[in-house]
């Protein structure tokens, strides 16, 4: 099922549809489903599941805030870490347990210093270093340090 009935920035797909034309659910056309849902569209699946994943991160990924150590060993030893990576001076981890969608909390140590953040499935351990450090910088930079 390569097509999908989507209302375009919603974190859901309505359904697939069926060779057919109609929805391999409900059974609706194009213009049933519209009635129920204003805005919907036909689309390419993988259109629609980008769109989805993007709406995600828009509603949920947040920026790095500083945490204590104890939350952040709290986390690493409540449930399995996923992505656990240490290097020479930083580490992360993602909580196995998704947010939603693509969308898990992440957690960051740069030295002595801790961060959580939620972020995309698939951001890099150095990626999360790199957000981790931009908020030491910018709260330098703005003397809240």
């Amino acid at each position: 099922m390569d097509k999908c009935f989507y209302v375009p920035g919603e974190m859901h797909i309505i359904e697939f549809m069926k060779p057919e034309g109609i929805g391999a659910i409900s059974g609706e056309s194009l213009d049933q489903i519209k009635a129920r849902y204003p805005g919907a569209v036909l689309m390419g699946s993988e259109e629609a599941i980008k769109q989805v994943d993007a709406a995600m991160t828009a509603a949920y990924c947040t920026g790095a805030h500083e945490i204590t150590a104890e939350r952040f060993n709290e986390m690493l030893t409540v449930l399995p870490p996923a992505k656990w990576i240490q290097d020479a001076a930083a580490e992360s981890f993602m909580l196995e347990e998704r947010l939603v969608g693509i969308i898990a909390t992440h957690f960051i140590r740069i030295d002595d210093r801790y961060f959580e953040m939620n972020a995309n499935i698939r951001t890099t351990h150095a990626e999360l270093v790199k957000m981790a450090a931009e908020h030491i910088f910018d709260r330098l930079h703005k003397n809240v340090i």
